[in-house]
């Protein structure tokens, strides 16, 4: 009968009972009515969040639909106007209009050819520099192809000893033949240098006139390097070239290097003069490296005149 005068009213309860009995009381009975009144609002507030949570499911279900029919919307219309303009869609996204299409899309919002026609100086800018850059890859791709086909077809050269003397590989290359077939102006095509310079008859006579002719001129120069005449000829098949002799010795004076071969000679005889490549680097740490930019010169060697083992760098 106390907690129902204490719900009653506390001042009701005074008059029937003594203070610490009715605080008592109000110990026990309070709690429970303020829970209630707690629960009370958190269902609201909990209805009202679902009612909320509702609204915003329906809300961006029907943003996604729309975002997907605009995305289809402003596809189709984007591949019409790079039609209309005579433009690749694709390379048209790598232009300004790619993030324009995209922001559109993602707003919402449709496209419009007007926008296009603001920025067709700047899209017709930027894919004509599309265009000379892949051209420009495409030609460094086609170079760096032939050139390795170029190397292996002068390996091959080399190891079956189709000819008498080879000159060096970056002399190789400069050889008219080599120069056009290794050229990126081939473009893409069908036969490969290799076998261009392998079936093809008139490539093949060509290579070894253009051979001939720089080993014949080879020999001249390194001829008055050991002092022969620049005009010395001689009717006989008996008779070899000087530089084709056992005493036709070379060294070379720009880099003083000799290759492993003729590492027990100290010197080069004509075949090894031909093949040489210039080094450079530091000798005294023995970090040498063949000099990519070097360019063969009978004036490089110098009769050699005994010099000792001990004199020479070798590679």
């Amino acid at each position: 009968m106390l907690a129902s005068l204490v719900k009653s009213g506390p001042d009701l309860a005074m008059y029937f009972a003594r203070a610490e009995q009715v605080i008592a009381v109000q110990a026990m009975c309070l709690p429970g009515i303020v829970d209630q009144e707690k629960f009370g609002q958190t269902k609201k507030r909990n209805e009202q969040w679902m009612k909320f949570c509702v609204e915003i499911h329906k809300w961006n279900k029907h943003r996604v639909q729309e975002l997907n029919r605009t995305k289809e919307n402003n596809l189709t219309l984007s591949k019409k106007i790079a039609s209309s303009y005579g433009w690749e869609y694709d390379d048209l996204n790598n232009t300004v209009y790619g993030p324009y299409q995209l922001r559109k899309t993602k707003l919402i919002e449709k496209i419009s050819e007007v926008d296009v026609q603001v920025m067709q100086e700047q899209i017709e800018a930027q894919l004509l520099a599309l265009a000379d850059k892949r051209e420009r890859r495409s030609a460094e791709i086609s170079l760096m192809k032939n050139r390795g086909e170029v190397e292996t077809v002068y390996n091959r050269l080399r190891s079956t000893k189709a000819y008498p003397y080879m000159p060096s590989l970056p002399t190789f290359r400069k050889l008219p033949v080599i120069e056009m077939l290794q050229s990126a102006e081939r473009g893409k095509t069908v036969v490969s240098v290799s076998e261009t310079l392998q079936n093809d008859k008139v490539m093949k006579e060509l290579l070894a006139s253009q051979l001939k002719k720089w080993v014949d001129k080879a020999k001249v120069d390194l001829g008055l390097v050991l002092g022969f005449p620049q005009n010395w000829k001689n009717a006989s098949k008996n008779i070899l070239h000087p530089v084709e002799r056992v005493t036709g010795r070379f060294f070379c004076k720009r880099c003083g290097c000799v290759e492993q071969k003729y590492r027990m000679d100290g010197c080069m005889d004509f075949a090894g003069a031909c093949l040489h490549e210039c080094v450079v680097g530091n000798k005294e740490k023995g970090r040498l490296r063949t000099g990519k930019k070097v360019i063969w010169d009978a004036a490089n060697f110098v009769k050699d005149e005994k010099v000792g083992v001990d004199d020479c760098f070798f590679i």
